[in-house]
């Protein structure tokens, strides 16, 4: 039996998940979530966003935690541009000497929108787009086919631990206005942190310095009370329009 695994916040690797679920079938796991034997499985599938041009921390730290002779096959989704990132990919699961078989990536709606908003028509397209890119991964990886990225002509291993250590700072900069509503039963913004990095503490929301920079929290605040410095107040937020909220919840 495949097992697919997600990281997802705000659902375009969760929308990759359902669909590729939908043409090979198999299991379904949180990576934040998972606790299980992966020796039960005939493929692992990982399927995840790109931060920085590497991956983000718990989906890194689920690849170096791999113990399992399985053949793995890696889908990074990315909104910007990818640059070496499925390289980097590659190399953190050669250095656990895991069965890597392929590296893949498709090109997605951007959810970074601190500083800027993306038009319904891009949103649009690269969804369409990314259907058909999916559906042809999903036969390579059902006909066991190998894809492993060239190496990246452009260093940037330095530039993506210098971001992604940028990124634990992100949620510094987050405030809560008086929209917030967790008085009244509300906690989308801790239940959604993958990293337990927000909490509440005499009724207010607050954040550690534990931050992934997922943006979970900002893009699922059902009031938008979540902003970003004084930058994002006419900001939009994000969710994958084929996604539910009680999905990635």
């Amino acid at each position: 039996m495949n097992a697919i695994f997600y990281f997802s916040s705000t659902g375009n690797s969760l929308d990759i998940v359902k669909r590729m679920h939908a043409i090979i079938g198999g299991d379904v796991h949180s990576i934040p979530k998972y606790h299980g034997n992966l020796n039960n499985y005939n493929k692992i599938i990982i399927v995840s966003p790109i931060y920085a041009f590497a991956l983000p921390s718990p989906t890194e730290n689920f690849i170096l935690s791999i113990s399992s002779e399985v053949p793995v096959y890696i889908i990074l989704t990315y909104g910007g541009i990818a640059l070496s990132a499925p390289y980097y990919a590659y190399k953190v699961a050669m250095k656990n000497n895991i069965n890597i078989h392929a590296v893949y990536k498709i090109k997605m709606p951007n959810n970074f929108t601190l500083f800027l908003n993306q038009p319904v028509f891009f949103i649009n397209s690269a969804l369409k787009k990314s259907q058909k890119r999916l559906k042809n991964i999903a036969l390579s990886i059902n006909e066991n086919k190998k894809c492993i990225p060239k190496k990246s002509l452009i260093n940037l291993e330095k530039l993506s631990i210098e971001s992604q250590n940028g990124r634990k700072e992100l949620a510094k900069s987050f405030n809560v206005s008086n929209s917030c509503v967790y008085s009244n039963g509300c906690a989308r913004c801790i239940i959604i942190c993958p990293v337990n990095n927000v909490y509440q503490e005499n009724g207010k929301i607050l954040f550690g310095d534990n931050c992934v920079g997922c943006l979970g929290c900002y893009h699922n605040c059902p009031t938008e009370a979540i902003n970003y410095k004084n930058m994002t107040k006419n900001k939009k937020r994000y969710i994958n329009p084929n996604i539910d909220i009680d999905e990635l919840l």
